[in-house]
């Protein structure tokens, strides 16, 4: 099954947030995602032609393809993926590690705030879009996003969990149990429970830990 959002962090599409405007593409097998898609049409937050798309597989790795509007179809044509290094599984974290957690830039609620009290020490970045907040995982500028509360579209996240779990990342629902994106397997249902992604597993355990 191939999962798409066209237009991923519609609302921070039209308060003019563009950086933060992902297209997502996902394919899911036997509710398992196994390929993700998450362009970047704005680079940036100004509109300056520039653009980034990553792909991945969890067997392939990641890469990423950039873009401005001076190129032209030759150019287009003749650009080589760059492949991106995986986090490294064997860092260590400390019982007092500062965690740096991505979190809804427009729906930060009192839930939110419960779930970041008691994971801390945190760092919070709010940032809109799940495409990118899961981008911002594989781009290293944070290192988790704790969704607290159900409700994501399988669109929303199938992509962006193929992309994190290419980089050695993990992706499960607050039991620790993976993600379907079956709704066959899901009783019809097309929406995600609340989740934890962390760019490693040791990262994940320290999450699942303190909110235990």
């Amino acid at each position: 099954m191939v999962w798409i959002d066209p237009l991923d962090g519609t609302k921070e599409f039209v308060n003019g947030n563009l950086s933060a405007v992902t297209v997502l593409i996902g394919l899911a097998i036997d509710g398992l995602p196994k390929l993700g898609v998450v362009h970047h049409p704005f680079r940036i937050n100004e509109n300056d032609g520039t653009g980034l798309t990553m792909f991945a597989t969890q067997e392939h790795g990641l890469f990423h393809l950039d873009y401005n509007k001076t190129m032209t179809k030759t150019d287009l044509e003749s650009r080589v993926p760059t492949y991106m290094e995986p986090f490294d599984p064997r860092q260590e974290f400390s019982e007092d590690y500062k965690l740096k957690v991505g979190a809804s830039l427009s729906n930060f609620n009192a839930l939110m705030q419960k779930y970041i009290d008691n994971i801390e020490p945190v760092e919070v970045c709010r940032l809109g879009g799940a495409g990118n907040k899961v981008n911002r995982i594989a781009l290293k500028e944070v290192e988790s996003y704790v969704q607290p509360r159900p409700g994501l579209g399988f669109w929303d996240i199938c992509a962006p969990e193929a992309i994190v779990r290419a980089m050695g990342g993990v992706c499960t629902d607050l039991e620790g149990k993976r993600l379907v994106y079956d709704k066959e397997k899901t009783g019809g249902k097309t929406t995600l429970p609340a989740f934890i992604i962390g760019k490693t597993l040791p990262l994940h355990k320290l999450i699942m830990k303190r909110l235990s």
